[in-house]
């Protein structure tokens, strides 16, 4: 049988701010991603291969609403003449999860005015979905959603944890074709599905903070690259924040609350590992979110 290929995504969540009350300001956000494509060329220089990746600036919804895109046009039209591609990432209050929804289009549509091409990707915030998100996509002109996360299972947001999303149903880490009625099961709506794979602090800081799984990042990796035979074309879908780089991080530093901030070269260094080892195996191809979309879909109509 013919070998198939693995499709190394890698998609940043472009938000301004931090989770918690320490804010990371624009500029933060920009130096992060300008240090991850300083990196990048690096390993394209070393490996010889293109690092293609997908940005997803943010639209907040909210009291004290943003965009990522429209403040910081110059530097998501610098990475798309780069080779990378742009999508959006919707996001609204806690509290207002169930408005999400209606926020899809609209977001395209301010994409599209700020000069840039229609987006092909989206990832809801805070991984919030409803029924209706799979048909609002449609209506948006999208291709892929990146928003579902089999390995952490179910999540609670809200002031009173009153919005629960279980996608421990979701039992592949492979592309799919959603179901209306559950984003978690498979379907026949044309959005190609792709679940995440890892999240980049798990490099480091897996033991302490990421337990989700038995198997390491890496590890992933290498089972998709050895599952080639069964899946015809795969998906490894690896998402980041740019304030993942920045330290301390509430999430994983608490005990460095209020030091100056400073670039986590820790993280960095791992990140940069993972794609050297990612370059050196066969058949694993750098791709945008909708690259690998549509060479997985293409694999779908015509099986081996």
């Amino acid at each position: 049988m013919k070998m198939g290929k693995v499709h190394f995504v890698s998609i940043c969540h472009c938000d301004r701010v931090e989770w918690g009350e320490s804010a990371y300001s624009y500029d933060d956000m920009e130096s992060a991603i300008r240090m991850i494509n300083e990196m990048i060329a690096k390993v394209e220089d070393e490996c010889g291969v293109r690092i293609p990746m997908t940005y997803l600036p943010c639209f907040f919804h909210g009291k004290k609403g943003y965009s990522v895109a429209g403040e910081k046009a110059d530097l998501f039209r610098e990475l798309l003449k780069m080779g990378n591609e742009i999508g959006v990432h919707t996001h609204v209050s806690y509290d207002n999860l169930p408005t999400q929804d209606e926020f899809i289009v609209p977001d395209a549509d301010t994409l599209e005015n700020l000069g840039f091409p229609r987006p092909k990707t989206w990832v809801a915030g805070d991984f919030y979905t409803t029924p209706n998100t799979i048909r609002q996509l449609e209506t948006g002109g999208y291709a892929v959603d990146g928003s579902v996360v089999p390995l952490e299972g179910k999540f609670y947001h809200g002031s009173r944890r009153q919005f629960e999303i279980d996608y421990s149903k979701c039992k592949t880490l492979s592309p799919y074709r959603p179901s209306y009625e559950d984003i978690s099961l498979p379907g026949n709506s044309p959005i190609v599905e792709l679940p995440v794979t890892a999240y980049l602090p798990e490099l480091c800081y897996r033991d302490q903070y990421f337990p989700l799984t038995k198997q390491k990042p890496e590890e992933r990796l290498l089972s998709k690259w050895h599952g080639r035979e069964r899946t015809g074309v795969d998906v490894f879908h690896i998402f980041w924040h740019p304030q993942d780089l920045w330290r301390p991080h509430d999430a994983w530093y608490p005990q460095e609350a209020g030091k100056p901030k400073k670039i986590d070269h820790k993280l960095l260094e791992s990140f940069e590992s993972l794609l050297c080892m990612a370059a050196e195996l066969e058949d694993v191809a750098f791709s945008t979110a909708y690259e690998a979309a549509k060479d997985w879909t293409k694999s779908d109509l015509n099986p081996h």
